[in-house]
């Protein structure tokens, strides 16, 4: 199902940031991107990007899309999930904001072709009137029949020329309707990998288009699909139809996003993609954090999670889905993880290190880091 966005920009969002701090600090960092590495320098596993922010209204409440499932998306409200056919969303609206990710997808072979939906296609459109034509015919056909002394029936119809040259005239006039090239959707196809499993990928595609009506603005159109789950070293080919556009539309370019549960995956077609260290990201993560609450109390929240690539063949699922009460220091690390709220008994050494890599932003009191304590599970953090 399309969406279409009519502006010169993408709708902006309460919780966007100013455009000037995005360039701010991508002005900032801009120079880690050249920067040579040194012999035995932390490795830059972490992507700092301009991504998109998806949300939309339901009854009367903003909310960020985070699952998709097939042709619905999954809204989570009051611990309950409720599916909504993606066509009755009719308003979403976009925002691009920077983000950070420890994971980073590939998406290849982009390639875009305007075509006809079935609903304009003038060959389908010719085709299934004359099916029609051909059913309502039918009965006073049928009332035409005789049956001679032999029993066998015979036909009074005496049309069968000019039906056949009617029929040659709808298709000629047909085809030169579809000769105009009077495209009103947009066949989408690429090609995505990627190093890490993830479970519930779903895909936006936007689409910047011109109007023959109104050449001179700009419009969008959205379209989003679940995807089948990301193997490691398996390449995943997808392919979409975009229908809704206007006769004739002029495609301008077209942007892929990738996600899952709600989080973007960065990829080489990420806008100003800088790759940074773990005391890179942390530092920025920290940055925009404080800056974003300044004198507000608010306990420490997860902000890097990277997972193992062995975790779901060392913990099964049960493990992974129960709670974990971590203390977390003022900077955000973790200090100790236990399975319980008294803090007597400890994780096993294997989720110790896995919470180990993990970062959180930290605990604030008035807008002042300070140490606290949250709950995680590990299955929160599986793509």
């Amino acid at each position: 199902m399309t969406r279409q966005f009519t502006s010169t920009f993408f709708p902006g969002t309460p919780c966007r940031p100013a455009r000037w701090l995005i360039a701010l600090i991508v002005f900032a960092l801009a120079g880690l991107r050249a920067a040579p590495e040194a012999p035995g320098a932390e490795s830059k596993d972490y992507s700092l990007f301009v991504g998109l922010d998806v949300s939309f209204k339901h009854d009367s409440v903003d909310y960020p899309l985070q699952q998709v499932s097939g042709s619905e998306i999954r809204l989570i409200r009051d611990k309950e999930t409720l599916g909504l056919p993606i066509g009755s969303i009719r308003n979403f609206q976009l925002a691009r904001n920077l983000k950070l990710s420890p994971y980073k997808i590939a998406v290849g072979s982009l390639q875009t072709k305007r075509t006809y939906s079935p609903a304009g296609n003038p060959m389908q459109l010719w085709a299934r009137a004359e099916l029609l034509m051909a059913d309502m015919q039918d009965i006073p056909k049928a009332r035409d029949m005789t049956a001679d002394t032999s029993g066998i029936p015979k036909s009074n119809n005496k049309g069968t020329v000019s039906d056949a040259a009617a029929t040659g005239i709808s298709s000629l006039m047909a085809k030169e309707e579809y000769d105009k090239n009077l495209f009103d959707a947009l066949e989408i196809s690429f090609d995505v990998t990627s190093d890490q499993q993830i479970d519930k990928p779903y895909v936006v595609a936007v689409t910047e288009f011109r109007d023959e009506s109104k050449p001179r603005a700009v419009s969008r159109s959205i379209i989003i699909r679940s995807l089948y789950p990301i193997f490691p070293g398996r390449t995943q080919t997808v392919s979409l139809e975009q229908n809704g556009f206007p006769k004739a539309f002029t495609p301008i370019k077209t942007s892929v996003h990738v996600y899952s549960s709600g989080r973007e995956l960065a990829s080489n077609l990420s806008g100003n993609l800088i790759p940074l260290t773990r005391m890179q990201a942390c530092e920025y993560l920290i940055m925009q954090f404080l800056t974003a609450n300044k004198g507000k109390t608010l306990p420490p929240s997860p902000a890097l999670t990277p997972v193992p690539r062995d975790i779901r063949a060392r913990l099964d699922a049960s493990t992974l889905g129960k709670p974990i009460f971590v203390k977390v220091n003022k900077y955000g690390i973790v200090e100790s993880a236990f399975r319980d709220e008294t803090a007597k008994e400890k994780v096993d050494p294997y989720i110790d290190s896995v919470l180990a890599n993990f970062h959180f932003t930290p605990a604030l009191d008035k807008g002042f880091p300070v140490p606290g304590t949250t709950t995680v599970r590990l299955s929160d953090f599986l793509f």
